[in-house]
């Protein structure tokens, strides 16, 4: 365990290393709970036991303070130690909220009264558009003679249409199987975040671009393979193995730009907005637990009128 560093080990007095052996036990706990209860993923819970042991080891090295005496007052302390030491915003975001969840935790098992940590607020996050590719930039890549022939030709062409088409997400994608896509309803099963079940629908091209995959990995010697995607050596593919993918085919048509299997999921929400689809709809479609996620994309959206309006508007340009 991490808060067993040797610093940590010389500044505690031997009264609070039974304290650290509590704390450890609290901790195993929290990430039960998570697991079981929360049903976060073995690598979501690892990140928050990870933060956890970070704060309790800047409490024992910054503060000499054992977990049972902190207050508010500490708390902000630490925000604000996190500030100068220039972490991210994103990553002190992270921190607040894992810890947040684990005092609540102790609060619930009744090992605290107080919560510490309560009324902390998340630090304000610089507003940043998400990297997307126009609709017409999509069409190109998908005309382009670059794929060659073959079952794997088809496992690329289909990845980059079904990632665009659908808005999936990359772990999504990789964790697909043959079983999941049902052509009499036109749709396909999505095991998202949480383990939560969604179903996203296939437009008619994909349809085609499936029967057709389906067809000649059927008649190859991956049949037996269960995945819907796999490698060359027929095994699961894992995360670097599609990012690398997605990257090389998008480098033809996105010369110094943001690559990546998640820019074709901002595509995607951001050609559903042009498209006047509700917000709602786009959220369920996309998985997202919060319809303020969804809403970044109306601002994309929005920057893409603006441009249009200025290139085509009589008075949209600037004085010369």
């Amino acid at each position: 365990m991490r808060i067993g560093h040797q610093k940590t080990q010389k500044i505690l007095s031997d009264k609070n290393i039974n304290i650290l052996l509590t704390t450890h036990n609290e901790i195993s706990a929290f990430k039960e709970y998570l697991l079981i209860e929360k049903n976060y993923s073995e690598h979501t819970a690892v990140a928050y036991i990870k933060d956890i042991e970070q704060f309790l080891l800047f409490l024992s090295s910054e503060l000499e303070l054992a977990q049972e005496n902190v207050s508010n007052k500490e708390m902000r302390y630490w925000i604000v130690w996190m500030r100068k030491k220039e972490l991210a915003i994103r990553s002190i975001n992270r921190k607040i909220a894992s810890v947040k969840a684990y005092f609540k935790f102790l609060q619930q098992i009744n090992t605290r009264i107080d919560n510490p940590a309560r009324g902390l607020k998340a630090l304000k996050v610089p507003k940043r558009l998400p990297s997307f590719y126009h609709n017409d930039e999509i069409a190109k890549l998908l005309e382009m003679e670059i794929y060659g022939e073959g079952l794997l030709a088809k496992r690329d062409y289909l990845i980059i249409l079904l990632l665009y088409s659908t808005g999936i997400r990359r772990a999504e994608l990789i964790n697909l199987k043959e079983r999941d896509i049902d052509f009499s309803r036109q749709q396909i099963k999505i095991l998202g975040k949480g383990n939560k079940e969604r179903y996203v629908y296939l437009t008619n091209e994909l349809i085609r671009a499936l029967r057709l995959y389906l067809e000649e990995k059927k008649a190859s010697d991956f049949s037996s393979c269960e995945a819907l995607f796999f490698t060359k050596k027929g095994k699961k593919m894992y995360p670097k193995f599609v990012y690398d993918l997605v990257n090389d085919y998008l480098s033809y048509v996105a010369k110094g730009r943001k690559k990546g299997p998640h820019v074709l999921r901002h595509s995607y929400a951001t050609e559903m907005m042009n498209q006047e689809v509700d917000l709602q709809s786009i959220k369920e479609s996309m998985g997202h637990s919060s319809i303020s996620a969804t809403q970044v994309y109306t601002h994309n959206s929005k920057e893409r009128l603006l441009k249009e309006y200025k290139s085509f508007h009589p008075r949209g340009g600037t004085k010369k």
